[in-house]
């Protein structure tokens, strides 16, 4: 039997724990006094606003310490990328304090503070809405909600993720959004629900029953609701059901269907109706009419499945000329018995950003200018739209700027940033405050905001790419128009690439952090409040790398300097003004119709006929201890005015002759 002898040079178990010990006691120690004298050495940093909740109109007290000097503090609302125009600077103390704006708008705020584009600490407080002050009528606003039902997805697989991934509207949640709308309007209660078109994705009759059964629900609790169709929403070969790799048409549904199935939501036997479109005229309220006026072109619309040669839809909008003759009429007899006149209607009737007609031809219906110039003969002042997803205000006036009328564009309640509107009017329908809410979360997606902006900028891409095709598609059109202008064209961009996926492919690889923020603040609206100094730069940098890089393979450095001069030389001035138009919310820019007003939190006074002058006071009769004078689009006065109109002064309206 052999013995197992322990070497000597083994420490016993008991004294190897007691030296480990001993070590790590000596080292926790030196540890903590290293800790101590960095905390001694180092001030610590403190953002604190006070107080964290408060409401619209008030402001919050921000104190700091120990910031590092030169910092900047920053605000940015909700889930933007750029912050505030307003920015703190530190104290060269790194300690102080200051007061936010009074005009925050509501929502989520994070104060950040930054060096050289660093974030080194953020606190947060909110803005909340001014509790609801109901008018004489209240109206909530909703636009482009495209409910898919989900049952039109049969089986999941590459159909459905590729019809996910190739829209940026968030159909997946479209059911959800919908529960969410119907909960606030509910918990609201407004006298009239309003839908400016695009009800479902694509007409399909599924999604139009689960609009229907929602609508039934507010009808229930006693409020009505009138919609208007939108180009998705009849006749449209794009109704499918989704089937693992695969797709099969779905029932939609045509122009007398749609009227009937929304026979209680505008197209009931106490409306007037237009015979030769979807077009009507309802009083939801006494002296006050809604003309719901269909401009989609469902007519054109080819579908296999009702027997066409091919499947084909239209997105444009345009309003012919019979139903133009009925709304004209409809608004004449309304104005003779002494009634306003409020438009609801799908595409938007004027233009919004400089180039919308190049960029985006299918936003506005034809010829908008001149029909809104018509309807404001005929005493139409206002109209509500949508459409293109973003939401935005704009005004257009007649040539002698004594007439106006205003449109009012709401984006999808299902594409970032999900705005839905909240309307009070007067009782003559001339006065209306606008208010914007938003669907923040749902009981699936608690942060919902933030996931509709993620989602956007996924998908910004293929935007970027669309708008590409677009350019390019219409310098086409123009070539082929001229021989001169195709062979200029040709000396200047011969070398383009065949391939316009390339071309859109370096957009997005030189462009795409730029457009990526102006779209994304474009979306969030009041443009020109956000910081947007940087973005015209980085265009300017980024289309000369890319004018560069294209150019590399067939000419030396010194040549390409030359043309990429040359070629900037001729696009800036469109392209800065494309950019100052859109980032500084300036609708109609570089013409004397060119205006900026707030896009969500608003008091609008539109124009009223001569029977209401006589319910305005005079300039003597008003309160002489409030100096500021505002125009009839609720818009601050720098003096006194000196033409004849009606004004508010002293919160009274005043008919300055």
């Amino acid at each position: 039997m052999h013995s197992c002898r322990i070497p000597k040079i083994l420490i016993p178990l008991h004294q190897l724990f007691t030296l480990f010990h001993s070590i790590y006691m000596r080292q926790s120690i030196y540890l903590f006094f290293l800790l101590l004298l960095l905390a001694i050495g180092t001030k610590a940093q403190t953002i604190v606003p006070s107080p964290v909740v408060t409401e619209q109109g008030k402001t919050v007290s921000v104190t700091y310490t120990g910031l590092p000097q030169n910092a900047l503090l920053c605000l940015y609302k909700d889930e933007a990328l750029l912050p505030l125009r307003t920015i703190y600077n530190v104290t060269e103390s790194g300690n102080g304090s200051f007061l936010t704006e009074s005009t925050l708008e509501p929502g989520h705020y994070k104060i950040r503070c930054e060096q050289n584009n660093i974030a080194l600490d953020s606190a947060f407080f909110t803005v909340t809405d001014h509790p609801l002050q109901r008018k004489t009528w209240n109206i909530c606003l909703l636009t482009d909600i495209h409910v898919m039902h989900p049952d039109l997805v049969k089986n999941q697989g590459t159909a459905y993720t590729g019809l996910l991934n190739s829209d940026r509207k968030m159909l997946a949640h479209s059911a959800d959004v919908l529960n969410a709308l119907t909960d606030s309007i509910l918990s609201y209660r407004p006298d009239l629900v309003l839908i400016a078109g695009d009800l479902t994705k694509d007409g399909e009759y599924l999604s139009h029953e689960l609009v229907l059964s929602h609508l039934q629900q507010l009808k229930e609790a006693g409020i009505p609701t009138l919609v208007i169709p939108g180009n998705h929403d009849i006749k449209n070969p794009n109704a499918r059901y989704y089937d693992g790799d695969a797709t099969y048409p779905a029932r939609d549904i045509l122009a007398d269907e749609f009227a009937g199935l929304y026979h209680d939501y505008g197209y009931g036997d106490n409306v007037q109706r237009d015979p030769n479109s979807l077009s009507y005229l309802a009083e939801p309220f006494p002296g006050i009419c809604v003309l719901g006026i269909d401009a989609t072109r469902w007519y054109d619309n080819l579908s296999i499945q009702h027997g066409d040669a091919a499947n084909k839809t239209v997105a444009d909008g345009q309003i012919r000329e019979e139903t133009l003759q009925w709304i004209l009429q409809q608004a004449d007899l309304a104005q003779a018995d002494g009634k306003t006149v409020i438009a609801m209607m799908h595409h938007q009737l004027l233009q919004h950003i400089y180039m919308q007609e190049q960029l985006m031809p299918s936003a506005a219906i034809t010829q908008g200018d001149s029909i809104s110039r018509i309807f404001m003969q005929h005493g139409i002042h206002l109209v509500l739209t949508g459409h293109m997803h973003t939401s935005d205000i704009t005004t257009y006036y007649n040539e002698a700027l004594t007439d106006s009328i205003v449109e009012i564009t709401t984006g999808s309640a299902i594409a970032y940033p999900c705005p839905y509107r909240l309307l009070r009017l007067s009782a003559w329908g001339d006065e209306i405050d606008v208010q914007t809410r938003y669907i923040r979360s749902l009981d699936t997606i608690p942060d919902f905001m933030r996931y509709g902006r993620e989602e956007m900028t996924r998908h910004i891409p293929q935007i970027t790419r669309s708008l590409t095709f677009t350019m390019l598609n219409r310098i086409d059109e123009i070539c082929q128009s001229s021989s001169t202008i195709k062979d200029i064209f040709y000396q200047l961009f011969g070398w383009l690439p065949a391939d316009r996926n390339i071309t859109a492919a370096m957009v997005c690889q030189y462009l795409g952090e730029p457009i990526s923020l102006a779209l994304l603040t474009h979306n969030e609206a009041n443009e020109h409040l956000k910081q947007t100094d940087t973005i015209p730069a980085l265009v300017q940098t980024g289309m000369e790398q890319m004018l560069d890089k294209m150019m590399e393979e067939q000419y030396e450095p010194y040549e390409r300097q030359i043309r990429i001069k040359a070629i900037m030389n001729l696009f800036k001035p469109q392209m800065d003004a494309l950019l100052t138009s859109m980032l500084n919310d300036i609708t109609y820019y570089d013409t004397e119709f060119a205006n900026q007003t707030d896009d969500l939190y608003i008091r609008l006074l539109l124009p009223v006929s001569q029977r209401h002058t006589t319910d305005c006071l005079s300039p003597a009769e008003t309160d002489k201890t409030d100096k500021v004078w505002y125009d009839i689009l609720g818009r601050r006065l720098t003096a006194p005015p000196t033409q004849s109109g009606i004004y508010i002064h002293g919160q009274q309206k005043v008919f300055v002759p």
